[in-house]
């Protein structure tokens, strides 16, 4: 027993090399030599591969390959088409503020219109207005007195040459042309009081509406753009990644197809 462990250790030393085969250890009575098999028992006999019914399809292999080209130019199209889209998102975003801005301004330009109108505006109409019409009253009233007193002067007068007449006469379409600047006044002031002024303010209230009306119509049109681009921009992206999975498995089942199978080689020691 002894001398059969000796013989074991002492081995390394007298043998000329080591060659592996397997893993089940034996002495060889005869040569003397140490064999020690590593193979493990799925590796014989039964264990052995059958590459001739593991091998791929060739037209499957080639199959597979142009489904992934295909794949692979629609994954960088849709990219492409997102980029775009994206690009095109953040123009009409642009636009959108730019408008919105426009219609600010616009509000607050036309609710200033209607502001300095109230202030300075309808008062200034009003005044001229009531001013002609003053004045015209007053003239009507000059003209009259100014008959008055020349009718008193020359009525009843025999002047021979007919000054008395033509003075008075005079006098009379005085007042005769003062009467309808009267009459004209009368009417510019009501139809300044009743129409112009009223419809100025109505056309400043309504361009205020409208600016308003304008400027949540823009918002509103904002938030359904914006919207529509995110519902947008996630069925893309969407399509995007099903596209990329798919590409991905294809890719995968691909490499297990077409890999080389790596072979169980039996390992052992022999001592020569």
């Amino acid at each position: 027993m002894y001398r059969w462990i000796f013989s074991l250790l002492m081995l390394p030393l007298i043998s000329g090399c080591i060659v592996v085969q397997s893993d089940a250890t034996r002495l060889d009575e005869e040569t003397g030599a140490l064999h020690v098999d590593l193979r493990s028992e799925s590796d014989d006999g039964g264990g052995e591969s059958n590459d001739s019914d593991d091998e791929a399809d060739p037209s499957k292999i080639a199959e597979m390959r142009q489904k992934i080209d295909d794949l692979e130019r629609k994954v960088e199209e849709a990219e492409t088409k997102m980029e775009i889209a994206e690009m095109e998102s953040d123009l009409a975003e642009d636009a959108r503020r730019h408008k919105h801005e426009a219609n600010e301004r616009a509000l607050a330009e036309a609710r200033r219109d209607l502001e300095l109108f109230h202030q300075f505006g309808r008062p200034e109409m009003i005044h001229n207005a009531e001013r002609g019409l003053a004045f015209s009253e007053s003239s009507l009233l000059d003209a009259k007195a100014e008959l008055e007193q020349l009718t008193i002067l020359y009525e009843g007068s025999e002047l021979e040459d007919g000054t008395d007449e033509l003075v008075l006469e005079r006098g009379r379409r005085s007042l005769g042309r003062a009467q309808k600047a009267l009459e004209q006044q009368r009417r510019d002031h009501r139809k300044a009081m009743e129409i112009e002024i009223p419809k100025q303010a109505k056309d400043l209230e309504r361009a205020v509406s409208e600016a308003q009306r304008d400027l949540e119509r823009g918002e509103l049109e904002s938030t359904i753009a914006e919207m529509r681009a995110d519902l947008e921009h996630a069925e893309m992206e969407r399509d995007l990644n099903q596209m990329q999975e798919e590409l991905e498995e294809l890719q995968h089942d691909l490499r297990e197809l077409t890999s080389d199978r790596v072979k169980t080689v039996p390992v052992a020691w022999r001592v020569f």
